[in-house]
């Protein structure tokens, strides 16, 4: 659940940024389009589109592969725009454990 809380909120970060942030948001668009009228189609993609991309973080075990990759895709993006500068990171890949 805390995994799932701090996803969201990274990816509310990321998704607010730059350009970069564009990028992703029509990488995962583009990756989850099928997955989202499936699974999500009750959410109004309005606004940011965040509750469209809190649903398929919700159905994240369900949806296509291709979508599956997009999220984490835009989490490892948003995981690296974090890390400072010359720090070590450690690896983590808890996207599945949830």
């Amino acid at each position: 659940m805390m995994t799932r809380v701090i996803l969201s909120v990274g990816l509310l970060v990321l998704f607010a940024a730059n350009g970069h942030a564009q990028d992703v948001k029509s990488m995962v668009k583009k990756a989850c389009g099928t997955d989202y009228m499936r699974f999500c189609a009750a959410v109004p993609p309005t606004g940011d589109g965040m509750k469209a991309l809190q649903c398929l973080i919700d159905h994240r075990k369900v949806v296509s592969r291709k979508c599956q990759g997009a999220l984490l895709a835009a989490k490892e993006s948003q995981e690296g725009a974090r890390v400072q500068p010359g720090a070590a990171q450690k690896p983590r890949n808890n996207w599945t454990s949830q």
